[in-house]
């Protein structure tokens, strides 16, 4: 499996069950995105353990992992990954595939 790190900054409701965040990234250019969805659909292996589940009590913000699929590997280093592939996801405003520096990247 390959990740973007990214941060679950807060919690964002309940329901749908078992709740939703807001996670957060940043592009090789600086940009930040932000991705709502269902906290099922983030990791925290990797950063806090293979036990630790985000909930509206978790100390915010929190490293996560988001699956993601390597596209293509740029003469710089710098990679275009789709957060799209494997689980559907997308930033609030649509966008689903981003260049992002490889130290953003985590393979399992």
């Amino acid at each position: 499996m390959v990740y973007l790190w990214g941060e679950a900054v807060r919690w964002v409701d309940d329901e749908p069950q078992p709740g939703v965040v807001e996670v957060c990234f940043a592009d090789a250019d600086g940009r930040r995105w932000s991705v709502v969805d269902k906290t099922a659909m983030f990791g925290t292996e990797q950063a806090l353990g293979p036990d630790v589940w985000l909930d509206a009590d978790s100390p915010y913000p929190v490293p996560v992992e988001i699956d993601c699929t390597v596209l293509e590997t740029g003469p710089d280093g710098v990679l275009t990954v789709s957060i799209h592939r494997p689980h559907y996801l997308e930033t609030v405003c649509g966008q689903r595939e981003f260049r992002v520096r490889r130290d953003r990247i985590v393979e399992d």
